[in-house]
């Protein structure tokens, strides 16, 4: 036990809340939620060491035990939202087994979570990481995030962005700022998994809740994306073709055929994804973290590794499509401006084309979810929810047709209206 002067104790007395005591060492602050169950009483508890010393001035010690408090309290207000849940049935989860900080988890955790990315993939993370620890620090303990921490982040980390010298326009997106978020909590999951940390610490410990308390700023309503029509498809590749660069319409009918995402997916793809003796292909789906469905062979994806196989084989790396983003994007561009089509056609337009062809077919909505590789159904939805130009282009024609038709209608009619008037006329003469 550690004895405390009269002015500290009775400071630390006063100011504790019902739920949070000083324990009986007086070393710590002990946090307990409890609620009747069936007639027991369960609880939730525990202890926070307060670091005190007894070399500590009085103002020291008042300050080490207000920055305790303010951890208390946040323990106090997870543990009421868990034990208020209707769904919360288990009393008795893990405990955190060891200590998680940010950065051992993050060191811990990066190869078998990003390993499989590309190398630029792996430099965004590691740049999204580099924010997130010269704003908490390295060492910082994941049990004690709390929500003001997050949304000071937030504020930071978007002063940040929008003070870079590259940044021309000096403004920030949300979902900048989210990305970093998601890394956070990747590495929140990761100690779950591995027992550094325990679900009532988690800022939302609410199991309902994916985010875990790290809650995303709000996304606006996306550009939409438009899809090549059948006939412009076709168009870009001739114009591809014409310009004699075979390996560009190789790559370009490819995305076309397969809706293959461009980063992770057809950079990443090799000669060994292949089943030539099946006429199928398997690929690794970075974004999902996930393999691809068996997907069969076209004949257009058969001759295009016919051609591509050889060189292929001869890489390192065995990549079928190497290149990177900036080279596609170029690439792209070029082609666009002879084709003369509008700019907002984008390198992903090749799967946006790809995904709103197979809704155009009324294809199974849970097949296109597994052919395109989307995580949830939601995602695929939006292609059959919203029409595509070739069927609100249908839709329009038959609003015009129909109008037409009635207006043929009501010439017919007033004609007809107009011979009885003149017919009466000569009736009455």
């Amino acid at each position: 036990m550690i004895s405390l002067k009269s002015e500290v104790l009775a400071y630390i007395k006063q100011q504790c809340p019902q739920g949070i005591t000083l324990t009986k060492n007086r070393k710590g602050l002990y946090v307990k939620v409890s609620k009747m169950i069936n007639g027991k009483e369960k609880n939730l508890n525990q202890t926070i060491n307060m670091g005190l010393d007894l070399s500590m001035s009085v103002a020291d010690m008042k300050s080490a035990f207000e920055t305790t408090l303010q951890l208390a309290l946040t323990t106090k207000r997870q543990f009421k939202a868990q034990i208020e849940n209707p769904n919360f049935t288990s009393f008795h989860t893990p405990k955190a087994k060891g200590v998680g900080t940010m950065g051992s988890v993050y060191a811990m955790m990066f190869t078998k979570e990003w390993g499989q990315c590309t190398g630029k993939q792996q430099d965004q993370v590691k740049s999204f990481f580099k924010d997130l620890e010269e704003f908490f620090g390295a060492d910082k303990r994941l049990s004690e995030f709390m929500e003001e921490d997050i949304d000071n982040f937030k504020d930071w980390v978007a002063k940040k962005i929008m003070e870079r010298p590259k940044n021309m326009t000096g403004t920030v997106s949300h979902n900048s700022i989210n990305k970093r978020l998601g890394v956070l909590r990747s590495i929140m999951k990761y100690a779950l998994s591995k027992r550094l940390l325990s679900n009532d610490q988690l800022i939302n410990p609410d199991a309902r809740v994916k985010n875990m308390g790290i809650v995303d700023l709000p996304r606006g309503e996306s550009k939409r994306k438009p899809a090549f029509t059948f006939a412009e498809q076709e168009t870009l590749l001739a114009v591809i073709a014409k310009s004699g660069v075979q390996k560009d319409w190789d790559m370009w009918a490819w995305c076309f055929d397969t809706g293959m995402r461009h980063d992770g997916e057809l950079d990443g793809f090799t000669i060994d994804n292949v089943d030539f003796s099946r006429k199928t292909i398997t690929f690794w789906r970075p974004k999902t973290k996930s393999w691809s469905v068996e997907m069969v062979l076209t004949p257009r994806m058969s001759e295009i590794l016919g051609r591509r196989r050889k060189e292929a084989q001869l890489r390192n790396d065995r990549k079928v499509f190497p290149s990177t983003s900036g080279s596609r994007r170029s690439n792209w561009d070029k082609y666009i401006r002879m084709c003369n089509f509008n700019k907002n056609f984008t390198p992903y337009t090749t799967r946006h084309t790809y995904i709103t062809r197979l809704a155009e077919e009324d294809v199974n909505m849970k097949v296109v979810m597994e052919l395109a590789g989307h995580s949830c159904i939601e995602t695929t939805m939006t292609y059959y929810t919203k029409s595509s130009s070739k069927l609100l282009h249908n839709a329009m024609l038959k609003i015009s047709n129909g109008y037409s038709d009635t207006k043929n209608d009501s010439i017919v009619k007033e004609n007809e209206d107009s011979m009885i008037g003149h017919n009466s006329k000569k009736a009455l003469k």
